[in-house]
């Protein structure tokens, strides 16, 4: 089955960077599981609010400036938060961005998954490297609570991690 993005999407990706657009219009068309754009361009006021929340740790977030999109898995009219949706998700991701030469960091593994075969391999390898230390309360087993999003970034990559904030699914990020 084909998905389309519905028009709430559509309308979410406005003033989104056009790459990360075709990747996200070319990811819908691949990806055996639906998905719907939650968050595209965030104002600084809300980011402040994450921040203070806990489901960032940022205040340079991507979606400042248009380079981020935050993805939910659809399914049975609502999103739903489980873990191997979003693989198959971050797959099509992964696929559309390398048809259109888009480099794909997806916060999964916050790695480079562009010819990446076993994101789950990835995620298992960067979990396992960034276990939590003493004294270090950032990383937690929270991790795995979180919403997904991904992000295009085409300034740098891998210089903050977003992935252990407090309420946080599987989360995505683009970019080269």
């Amino acid at each position: 089955m084909t998905f389309v993005l519905g028009n709430r999407s559509l309308q979410t990706l406005t003033g989104v960077h056009p790459d990360l657009v075709r990747v996200v219009k070319r990811a819908i068309e691949l990806t055996p599981v639906d998905f719907t754009v939650l968050e595209g361009v965030r104002r600084l006021v809300r980011q402040k609010h994450l921040v203070a929340i806990g489901a960032s740790i940022t205040l340079d977030s991507r979606h400042l400036t248009g380079h981020a999109v935050d993805l939910g898995a659809w399914v049975d009219g609502g999103v739903e938060w489980s873990w191997p949706l979003y693989f198959k998700i971050a797959e099509a991701m992964r696929d559309g961005a390398d048809e259109l030469d888009i480099p794909l960091t997806w916060g999964g593994c916050w790695q480079m998954i562009n010819g990446v075969d076993d994101l789950y391999a990835a995620q298992t390898a960067t979990l396992n490297a960034r276990k939590p230390k003493a004294g270090n309360p950032s990383w937690t087993v929270r991790t795995f609570t979180c919403h997904a999003h991904i992000s295009l970034s085409l300034r740098r990559q891998h210089e903050y991690l977003e992935f252990p904030h407090g309420s946080c699914q599987p989360c995505y990020r683009i970019g080269g």
